[in-house]
């Protein structure tokens, strides 16, 4: 009977036909009038053990049933998977939110395991990693700002940009209507380098210009002006560089757009922000100068034993 109804339903490979180096299994199955409905099935003849013909439904029960197409499996277990695309909406929100609401009015069968599997896995892990990464970068940063400037208020002072640099980004997302992800994440790693490294520029150079012996107010007025062209080139590059890929609509821009985004319009803040309150903190904090070198005297005087020339008159 199971042979019958392979052959009748599926079809049953009896022979080979090749063209070439391509090869086609020879399929036979019943004519469509034998399959076309339950009834018709049912009157498909078997033969009992005398050989006697009876049909089908006598001995079957047919119907027809909503089922699997395709029996999925992974580690040797059946999977079934439940998609979803988020439209207009954070993916980790959307998936917590999801999470939430199938712990509250669903129940999961004895032998059954429910995974939360997609993109949003990508930002819980990178968000582990920059609760970690973060923290840990700001101190190296701050160490080697404090061994650059000798002053932990110069490396205070530089590191109060990067909040001041998020400003730009953080509205450009708000106002585009996008969200948070990785790429946005990476965005802003690399808009708090620019701005770190702008600070730097300028607060070196103001300090400079003091060890100089150029006035507290002169050296900060001299030091930002001289140090505008440098930082403004650094942003506008940045800028025309990236600028279409944040107004990109195209295919694979969802990944792109926000990275771009993020560092186009953070450098209009953290470049305002560098040229003005930079400074306005640098005379509210006044870093300390470095100690200048000196030589000992006895690096000074003349080792003895050496022979000084006499005048001759």
């Amino acid at each position: 009977m199971t042979r019958l109804i392979n052959i009748a339903l599926g079809g049953e490979p009896i022979g080979t036909l090749y063209e070439g180096e391509r090869r086609f299994d020879i399929v036979t199955k019943f004519d469509r009038a034998y399959r076309r409905s339950p009834q018709a099935i049912g009157r498909l003849p078997v033969h009992t053990a005398d050989g006697v013909p009876i049909p089908l439904s006598q001995i079957a029960k047919i119907e027809l049933v909503d089922g699997q197409t395709l029996i999925a499996r992974e580690n040797s277990r059946r999977r079934m998977t439940v998609r979803c695309d988020i439209v207009g909406r954070d993916q980790g929100g959307c998936v917590a939110e999801a999470q939430n609401l199938f712990e509250k009015e669903m129940s999961v069968p004895n032998g059954y395991r429910v995974s939360w599997l997609g993109m949003f896995e990508n930002l819980e892990r990178a968000r582990k990693h920059f609760l970690v990464l973060i923290p840990v970068t700001i101190a190296v940063i701050y160490i080697l700002l404090w061994i650059t400037f000798v002053s932990q208020r110069a490396a205070l002072l530089v590191l109060l940009v990067v909040p001041f640099a998020s400003i730009g980004g953080v509205l450009a997302l708000y106002i585009r209507g996008m969200h948070l992800s990785v790429s946005s994440g990476v965005g802003f790693t690399a808009l708090f380098g620019v701005a770190i490294m702008d600070g730097v520029l300028m607060v070196r150079w103001i300090t400079t210009l003091r060890v100089q012996g150029v006035a507290l107010d002169e050296a900060i007025v001299c030091g930002a002006l001289e140090r505008l062209r440098p930082i403004l080139m650094t942003a506008i590059v940045a800028i025309l560089g990236l600028l279409p890929a944040s107004l990109a609509t195209g295919l694979g821009s969802e990944v792109q757009r926000p990275l771009a985004t993020v560092i186009v319009w953070g450098l209009f803040s953290s470049t305002t922000l560098t040229l003005f309150v930079v400074l306005v903190f640098y005379r509210i904090f006044v870093p300390a100068l470095p100690a200048p070198a000196t030589e000992s005297e006895d690096e000074m005087a003349v080792p003895s034993g050496v022979a000084q020339p006499e005048a001759h008159g």
